[in-house]
């Protein structure tokens, strides 16, 4: 499904500041498209983080990024002032997790994105999630959805 935005962000969103660097843009001084990806990231990985501290699961995680999908709505340069990024979780399956980022400066969209994750075994096939993992993010859903 397609980044859906404009909706009221609950209390499971994670939300950081990005801060554009010089080697993020190009000669006009605007943002390189694939930094913008980068940037909706860094909140994801935040959250995703969040949940397997939380959990305190022994062992180790492996996830994989399996989709990816972006909407450019507007242009960021490079400037001092941080840009707002955030993350919300939106769906939780056996083995994946669907997350939206918004990347914001103020009020403005930025960008829109999306980002699908599935835990996988050594062997990079997918395996399901820890039950403690797997009820903190559907706990991060249902916040995130609660306004």
């Amino acid at each position: 499904a397609a980044p859906r935005g404009g909706e009221t962000w609950g209390r499971g969103a994670v939300e950081r500041p990005v801060h554009v660097r010089f080697s993020d843009v190009d000669l006009l001084g605007h943002v390189n498209n694939l930094r913008y990806l980068d940037y909706a990231q860094m909140p994801h990985l935040d959250l995703l983080t969040g949940v397997f501290r939380e959990a305190e699961v022994n062992g180790s995680v492996t996830t994989m990024i399996v989709r990816s999908e972006i909407d450019y709505v507007g242009q960021m340069n490079l400037r001092p002032d941080p840009y707002a990024a955030r993350s919300r979780v939106v769906a939780v399956g056996d083995t994946s997790v669907g997350f939206e980022q918004e990347i914001r400066d103020g009020a403005r969209v930025m960008a829109r994105s999306r980002i699908v994750e599935v835990n996988v075994d050594p062997d990079h096939h997918p395996l399901a999630w820890h039950p403690a993992h797997r009820q903190l993010l559907e706990q991060r859903m249902r916040d995130a959805a609660s306004g």
